[in-house]
């Protein structure tokens, strides 16, 4: 994560750089070869992150670790030979590749091998990280000439490509697939090899069990069915004979290992099944008992297969009702305001952008001071989040932000224009110190939060690779209007127009971001489809609906 936070540390000095042609720079590029340089690096991430989410699921995260940082020794060694414009591109494509593996890997990666009740400080660490980052490499590119800090940054990629083989190895998904694969396999009757004394005790419990069962039919049973018994009792018998043998088998194909939950379903199951067999009653002969087994089983065995029995056409069904509709369009908003709300594309700028405008403090000093802040605002949020409700949050984070922008395009038309602002002009860097705080308490942390909250496990999977690619597709068209607009209208100009996306967002959360802090999904899916949430007490839920509250 520190090198993920050193790609966006990098574009800030550098770019000043490249576009002046100082710093030993071997090229020079415009402004809108700038833009470029800047979204092909979200293009990228977009890619990355999709890669990362498949790739996990099917080799574990180890594996997108070792291609997180191999994209970044090659991104950071063709940036250091780059000669053209070309050949720059095409390393933010790359290492914008590596950004979108690590931000998805790591918080997969940290949550594998870390306690989960500590989710708080994994997100504080995660952010930190990134924050350090980006700092430490435009404080070191301050007096460092260009290809130096560059070929800092291949020795630093290369060694943590190096390093990873000393990462703590986590199992957590062969595991997963491993366990659902010998119960699939035991369930429909493969042989299995079984130890002889548990096969020997089965055996003299199915010899047991007939033995009582005849003797207290052919007492308790009219004289007409007596000649029925014999079949019955073997048939009742073998259904339940093979239901225990499932039983054991599921237990005994599935050892625990340390640190994992144990399967405790399958033991009760067992015990279920072999307390009816030694329970002498006539109601024993009927189907009802084997059937009730059989049951239990396919239920079991439908909540251990249900989350990965879902298609896609049966995931964009669920996307499509009404709750999950609404989730999806209030998602989708909080990502198009982050990303309008300009402050990736503004610290990507920074300190171009203070370098054509009049401040009251030396450029790299005001640079320092707002990276500083959007570092702490960016680290501590996740640890403040509890501490007032996510709607609350993201009204005051919206409306925060709007104020902000507001104020900043005020004061850059006026600079525009060559009013004297001579008198505050120390506020655009006051402004956009605050301009962090607000964004960051909200727009910048709830919405990877209540993607969490908002939808279930099973669709979850589905919903953030709709939210990636959507958020590249915004992202990269972001910094291209940012430059277009500001050549044609001024930097004012795309101000207003962040401000204005920042009252949109507001209009969104009030009207339909419900309060998710303290409900369970049951409570939440009501509100979103508008239900009465005191007439939840009828059954309405089914196995997946239960799936879904774990």
């Amino acid at each position: 994560m520190v090198i993920v936070g050193a790609v966006n540390g990098w574009t800030t000095i550098s770019l000043y750089y490249l576009i002046a042609g100082i710093g030993g720079v071997p090229l020079t590029i415009t402004h809108d070869e700038s833009s470029w340089v800047v979204s092909l690096t979200v293009l990228g991430s977009m890619i990355g992150s999709l890669v990362a989410a498949q790739l996990a699921a099917r080799s574990g995260s180890n594996i997108c670790l070792v291609l997180c940082n191999t994209m970044f020794t090659l991104g950071w060694f063709i940036t250091y030979d780059a000669t053209s414009v070309p050949m720059l591109y095409l390393a933010r494509v790359i290492l914008g590749i590596g950004v979108g593996i690590g931000s998805t890997v790591n918080p997969i990666y940290m949550s594998e091998i870390l306690d989960i009740k500590i989710s708080g400080f994994l997100d504080f660490l995660i952010a930190a990280n990134a924050s350090i980052g980006t700092i430490v490499i435009y404080t070191l590119g301050l007096w460092m000439m260009y290809k130096s800090l560059l070929l800092l940054l291949v020795i630093l990629s290369f060694i943590c490509f190096l390093s990873i083989k000393y990462f703590t190895g986590t199992r957590y998904f062969s595991v997963a697939t491993d366990q659902m694969r010998q119960v699939t396999k035991n369930t429909h009757g493969e042989e299995m090899e079984l130890s002889a004394p548990r096969a020997q005790t089965r055996y003299e419990l199915h010899q047991q069990s007939r033995s009582d069962l005849s003797s207290q039919s052919r007492s308790d049973l009219p004289s007409q069915s007596r000649s029925d018994l014999p079949s019955q009792s073997r048939r009742e018998l073998s259904s339940q004979s093979i239901s225990v043998l499932h039983s054991e088998v599921i237990c005994e194909v599935l050892p625990q290992p340390k640190g994992q939950i144990p399967l405790q379903p399958s033991r009760e199951l067992h015990s279920q099944s072999t307390s009816e067999l030694h329970q002498p009653s006539t109601s024993e002969i009927h189907p009802e008992p084997t059937s009730g087994i059989h049951s239990l089983i396919r239920r079991e065995l439908h909540r251990l297969n249900i989350l990965t029995r879902y298609t896609w056409s049966t995931k964009l069904r669920e996307i499509l009702q009404r709750s999950n509709r609404k989730a999806l369009f209030i998602m989708l908003g909080l990502i198009m305001a982050q990303q309008l709300s300009g402050n990736f594309i503004t610290m990507q700028y920074l300190h171009v952008l203070f370098s054509k405008t009049t401040i009251g403090l030396d450029t790299y000093e005001a640079t320092m001071l707002v990276l500083g802040a959007d570092s702490i605002s960016r680290s501590l949020s996740p640890l403040q989040v509890e501490s007032m409700g996510r709607r609350k949050l993201l009204i005051l984070s919206t409306l925060g932000s709007c104020s902000t922008l507001i104020i900043l395009a005020i004061y850059l038309l006026l600079d525009q224009h060559e009013f004297d602002v001579s008198n505050f002009s120390i506020l655009p860097v006051i402004d956009l110190i605050i301009y962090q705080v607000m964004f960051h308490i909200g727009l910048g942390t709830l919405p990877n939060i209540l993607l969490r909250e908002l939808f279930p496990t099973e669709l979850k999977g589905s919903v953030r690779a709709i939210i990636v690619i959507f958020d590249g597709i915004i992202g990269f068209t972001v910094p291209k209007l940012y430059q277009v607009i500001t050549d044609n209208a001024g930097s004012c100009g795309i101000y207003f127009i962040f401000a204005a996306s920042c009252s949109v967002a507001f209009v969104i959360v009030f009207i339909w971001v419900p309060e998710t802090k303290g409900k369970t999904y049951n409570e939440i899916e009501a509100l979103l489809a508008g239900e009465n949430l005191n007439s939840l007490n009828e059954e309405v839920r089914t196995d997946e609906m239960d799936i879904r509250r774990i």
